[in-house]
């Protein structure tokens, strides 16, 4: 069995970390000559749509323990997911090194796990609004015994509780006063999260945008004149539901949008797995945008997901909902409305 220190480990990180800057120095110098080279890159339509078939299809499903390759970082980053709130998650990213840099990082028991998925950065843990985690792969669940020892390294961190000694050992030293080469290397990892960061706060705003007044009374003041219309328009479909698109403070009508094997749903129960189809829509609707679901009659947000795009039109899929408690009764697909947001 590895033998775990504090300061050894850490010995082993600046080690790694200075080996990694040095080969890192060496591979910049070789993609400057590169980038002088003359190189025909294929951009046509059939090229780019070949190559995005080569991708997998985001995983919806979102659960505790989970190991999440995302999609929005700059580097290759895995995360596990613990429970927060119906619409957020907590994650803790796994290091892009081997070895805990600070008593801020804990291995993970799991030797046998690849690249970047051997030390948890409990420091760097975040909560992420679940349909933007919903844009991620699962690669897999991390132990029991894991999971254990990351929720006493949290409420360690956030209680200042008793740490035992067993898990102190599988972290690494506190940084130094003044000048401490692994502060180079956590803004690093910060940086890393930026976009993701910037998404995810994009999102709570809009959340709460839709939530205010003002916003409320644009609801109102289209559904008395656009909305009905074109729902009655489409006489003889009961399973529409009103879609509008949100770019800040506007709000727009767009049309009704077709929900599948619809079936109704009695207050305060779980959610089902809602998928709403449209064959067309407009040029500023785009892949992965986020949906948020919201019940007509009192405009409460009742859950989040995302638009993906299928060989057949788009697919609006329910990523997350609220706790069943909180749940209304839904006698139809006209009693949700869809907001999807823009940028």
């Amino acid at each position: 069995m590895k033998e775990y220190l504090p300061e050894k480990n850490t010995w082993a990180f600046v080690r790694e970390f200075k080996m990694l800057e040095a080969l890192s120095a060496n591979d910049s110098d070789d993609n400057a000559a590169v980038l002088t080279e003359d190189i025909s890159i294929e951009t046509d339509a059939a090229f780019r749509e070949k190559a995005s078939q080569l991708v997998s299809p985001f995983n919806l499903n979102i659960q505790t323990g989970q190991i999440r390759l995302l999609s929005q970082t700059d580097k290759l980053t895995y995360a596990v997911v613990l429970p927060w709130s119906w619409s957020h998650s907590l994650i803790v990213p796994f290091s892009h090194c081997a070895n805990p840099a600070t008593d801020g990082e804990l291995y993970s028991d799991g030797e046998e796990r690849g690249l970047f998925q051997q030390v948890f950065q409990v420091w760097n843990a975040r909560t992420i609004n679940r349909a933007i985690l919903a844009r991620s792969w699962v690669m897999g669940e991390v132990s029991q015994a894991d999971l254990e020892r990351l929720n006493k390294m949290l409420q360690h961190n956030w209680l200042d509780g008793e740490l035992p000694e067993d898990i102190r050992n599988m972290t690494g030293v506190p940084l130094l006063e003044g000048y401490d080469i692994r502060r180079k290397f956590l803004q690093e990892e910060l940086d890393n999260f930026a976009a993701l960061d910037a998404e995810d706060a994009s999102l709570d705003l809009s959340f709460e945008s839709i939530e205010d007044v003002p916003i409320n009374r644009q609801f109102n003041v289209l559904q008395k004149t656009k909305v009905a219309e074109k729902l009655l328009a489409a006489s003889g479909n009961n399973n529409l539901s009103e879609a509008y698109i949100m770019i800040g403070d506007e709000l727009n009508f767009l049309q009704g949008v077709e929900l599948t094997d619809f079936e109704p749903v009695k207050a305060q129960s779980p959610m089902p797995d809602f998928c709403w189809v449209a064959e067309n829509l407009p040029d500023s609707c785009t892949e992965n945008m986020v949906v948020i679901f919201r019940y007509r009659e009192s405009g409460d947000t009742i859950g989040s997901g995302c638009l993906i795009k299928q060989n057949y039109g788009w697919e609006i899929v329910l990523a997350n909902a609220v706790d069943s408690e909180n749940v209304p009764a839904i006698n139809s697909p006209a009693d949700i409305q869809l907001i999807f947001i823009g940028k």
